[in-house]
């Protein structure tokens, strides 16, 4: 059984897939939108820790959590 937070839901996980960019950062987008943050190569390392320094492409889930911490409330249309 998952964590059950104060609303009663369980724990959500949202799949994201990133692209690296000319410079070396990643655009992170949410699966199916197109709502994307950048992020260093340290700060993506934090939520997908097994990226290779040659990959171009990562595929990962995150917690609804952490997607909030990222991106900010955004609707749930959105990520639906």
């Amino acid at each position: 059984m998952g964590i059950e937070w104060i609303n009663g839901s369980g724990v959500k996980t949202i799949s994201v897939n990133g692209k690296k960019t000319v410079v070396g950062h990643w655009n992170l987008y949410i699966e199916g939108t197109k709502c994307f943050v950048t992020l260093s190569p340290e700060e993506i390392k934090q939520y997908i820790p097994d990226l290779g320094a040659n990959q171009r492409y990562c595929y990962g889930e995150l917690l609804d959590v952490e997607i909030e911490h990222l991106y900010g409330r955004i609707s749930k249309e959105e990520i639906a």
